[in-house]
């Protein structure tokens, strides 16, 4: 039988590659969506409510309590990685449906950058959900499904009628 802290450090290259390839997808979301902004139309864009960068930086933070929990294997930086992950998931539906909204209206203009850095920050939504959705559950593994020994006194009482 397997105790809980071996069952941790199992998932604990699962939570290092999670929360590299948060960080990664949070650095690729603020850096469009900074192009996005410098770039906006005279008419008021999608771009201007800055949803790449405030969406990056909980992708980033994630992607870091991640790192923190691969390494430490306490309970605590584990809950923590499973609520971030969970804020995470949540900020790439925003990132994505907003994106999609942006990509679809800045379709037919001259300036083709903005909609690169739409279509980007869509995949970016996309796979920000997915990761931290697959992040979260193995955060729930680790503290949910933990298989806990416990020692002690079991009893139990019969009673006879007479």
């Amino acid at each position: 039988m397997m105790s809980n802290q071996e069952h941790q450090k199992k998932f604990s290259t699962s939570f290092k590659v999670l929360g590299i390839v948060e960080i990664a997808i949070g650095a690729i979301s603020i850096i469009c969506g900074i192009i996005a902004i410098t770039t906006v139309s005279p008419y008021f864009t999608f771009a201007l409510l800055a949803t790449g960068i405030w969406c990056g930086v909980f992708f980033i933070a994630a992607g870091i309590i991640g790192i923190i929990s691969s390494r430490s294997c306490k309970p605590c930086s584990i809950i923590g990685g499973m609520v971030m992950s969970i804020v995470s998931a949540l900020a790439g539906g925003v990132l994505l449906g907003m994106s999609v909204t942006a990509a679809i209206l800045s379709f037919g203009e001259e300036e083709k950058v903005d909609l690169i850095c739409h279509v980007l920050l869509c995949v970016c939504g996309l796979t920000a959900a997915i990761v931290s959705i697959v992040h979260a559950s193995y955060c729930c593994a680790v503290t949910c499904c933990a298989k806990n020994t416990y020692n002690g006194l079991h009893m139990t009482t019969c009673h006879e009628q007479a």
